[in-house]
């Protein structure tokens, strides 16, 4: 297995647009880990990855907290190394996510309206914060 990165578009969100992000954190996260892993970068979306938690019988209803913390059942293997948001306002979904993902200790990142990508530190309500 790889460091699996799951992006999370907005809800209204394009195909391209998902494409797009997805093809911009994993170019991000090649760049970062090189060197410092000896694994793959596996980039996906949370809908695919959504999709396999529930085809191995995972609670629908707990998917928030296993991508922000959980492991995969078979392989022992994180379903997110990171997380990457397409917004900084989340919403409760998201804050879930993000909240074990802190807790899990779990790299969590958001792609800015300038298209920059920036580390997540905080979470306010729904919104995420970053450094400046």
């Amino acid at each position: 297995m790889g460091y699996i990165v799951v992006v999370v578009p907005s809800e209204s969100a394009s195909a391209e647009k998902v494409a797009d992000l997805r093809r911009a954190a994993h170019d991000l996260f090649v760049q970062a880990m090189h060197e410092r892993i000896s694994t793959s970068v596996v980039t996906t979306t949370e809908a695919d990855a959504r999709e396999d938690y529930l085809e191995q019988g995972g609670d629908a209803e707990r998917w928030p907290e296993a991508l922000g913390g959980g492991f995969e059942p078979t392989w022992k293997v994180p379903y997110a190394n990171a997380v990457v948001f397409d917004t900084e306002d989340v919403g409760e979904w998201g804050a879930r996510v993000v909240t074990e993902a802190f807790v899990s200790e779990r790299m969590l990142a958001v792609r800015l309206p300038s298209g920059k990508f920036k580390r997540v530190t905080g979470l306010v309500g729904h919104r995420l914060t970053v450094d400046s």
